[in-house]
């Protein structure tokens, strides 16, 4: 390629650039600013696209400093929210209110029910797995739980000793004991409403 066929080239690849901007519907001012610059030549063009490709890389490099940074902050704020429910229950429940009405929102708490506590997969019998997959049905698990704990409350809270020890080992027949899972001792769920 003589020096002549290089030049217009290079002035067909500028203009190729040019068209492809307008084409892209391009018109951010680094864009532009390409499409003028490239007018003079296509070392010029080079230049202008490495330098706007450097810009880009400094700008991805701070956009993800700054990510990381608001990652962090947001992790922090998550764990400042969770301490100021633990701290708003707990004031709740130190005072024996149920809910505290402020012109903010009102703070209430209520109670949990027990949930399962699956302390050994393996040991579970197969009655609490979902035959079609091997997905544990907690529903069936907490249902057999709770209906357990109830029998032996129910049982136990019988005053006569010979009664009382029937009464448990029917409980027990009727609700076998499951292992590999037990009941937690429930809780308390904060619930916040914004007006």
């Amino acid at each position: 390629m003589n020096a002549a066929q290089r030049v217009q080239a290079e002035a067909a690849a500028v203009n190729l650039v040019r068209d492809q901007l307008a084409a892209l519907g391009q018109t951010e001012p680094e864009y532009l600013k390409i499409s003028i610059e490239s007018e003079t030549g296509f070392k010029e063009l080079f230049e202008e696209l490495l330098e706007q490709e450097a810009e880009a890389d400094s700008f991805i490099a701070a956009i993800k400093a700054r990510k990381d940074d608001l990652s962090a902050r947001q992790e922090r704020y998550a764990k400042r929210k969770e301490t100021l429910r633990l701290l708003m229950a707990s004031a709740l429940e130190g005072a024996g209110l149920p809910k505290q009405e402020t012109a903010l929102g009102t703070v209430s708490i209520s109670r949990v029910a027990p949930k399962v506590i699956v302390t050994d997969e393996a040991e579970l019998p197969s009655r609490f797995w979902r035959p079609a997959d091997p997905i544990l049905d907690r529903k069936a698990l907490t249902e057999a739980l709770r209906a357990r704990a109830a029998a032996r409350a129910a049982a136990a809270a019988i005053t006569d000793e010979d009664e009382r020890r029937a009464a448990l080992e029917a409980a027990d027949a009727a609700h076998p004991e499951v292992p590999g899972a037990s009941l937690s001792n429930g809780g308390a769920s904060l619930t916040i409403r914004r007006k």
